[in-house]
């Protein structure tokens, strides 16, 4: 609904993209803009804009490109390597900042480690019957990286020391169990200048969520 000046989306699908494309007609502020063969979409819900490119690959698969720039929209989609043009399998979305203002963590302990980062990204993507959940934090150098690693797994073990405090806060038990086994899954790991933290969610838990907070029967 806000999306940031410095952020990027892709999303990977298969063959087709249903009917994304003629949905955005419909979309507060539509505009269309002609590049050559191709057509950028540009939609402004609340009054800021956001443009959106559908992309074939030669190989037939369908991606769609979003950002809050068109000059973002173009670098990205004349880009012809990078986690942003090559999806792993099983993996459908891929979101980089490239800039990360201060004031999205600003008073959280997570504000130490945003101030030590060049970039970061998060990936999702199917593994079996779960969602699969990669973050890259990328600093300049590997001793920043060694911080971001340290201050990562601080956030976490302290979140775990409030594990019975959050399964006594949700109401149902099982979606207390699911939760916890989230937060125990989680993983970090640091290679070089790059920390990548990760964790798996069941596709249930998820399509429960969606289910109650679009009140759709989904």
């Amino acid at each position: 609904e806000d999306p940031l000046a410095g952020m990027r989306a892709v999303l990977s699908m298969k063959d087709s993209t249903g009917n994304l494309e003629g949905l955005l007609l419909a979309a507060p502020g539509y505009q269309s803009i002609e590049q050559g063969d191709r057509v950028i979409h540009s939609v402004a819900p609340d009054g800021q804009p956001v443009f959106i490119a559908f992309d074939t690959a030669s190989s037939g698969a369908k991606r769609i490109v979003a950002a809050a720039s068109l000059e973002t929209v173009n670098e990205t989609l004349q880009s012809s390597s990078g986690p942003l043009s090559q999806f792993p399998e099983g993996q459908f979305v891929n979101v980089q900042l490239m800039s990360l203002p201060k004031e999205v963590m600003d008073g959280t302990p997570a504000t130490a480690l945003i101030e030590l980062l060049k970039e970061t990204s998060l990936s999702v993507g199917e593994d079996g019957s779960n969602l699969s959940i990669r973050i890259s934090l990328t600093a300049n150098d590997s001793e920043k990286a060694a911080q971001i690693q340290q201050l990562a797994q601080g956030i976490i073990a302290m979140v775990g020391l409030f594990k019975e405090e959050i399964g006594r806060e949700l109401d149902d038990e099982e979606t207390a169990k699911q939760m916890l086994s989230v937060i125990n899954q989680i993983k970090v790991a640091r290679d070089g200048s790059n920390v990548t933290v990760e964790t798996s969610i069941p596709e249930e838990t998820v399509i429960t969520f969606l289910r109650e907070e679009a009140d759709l029967p989904l």
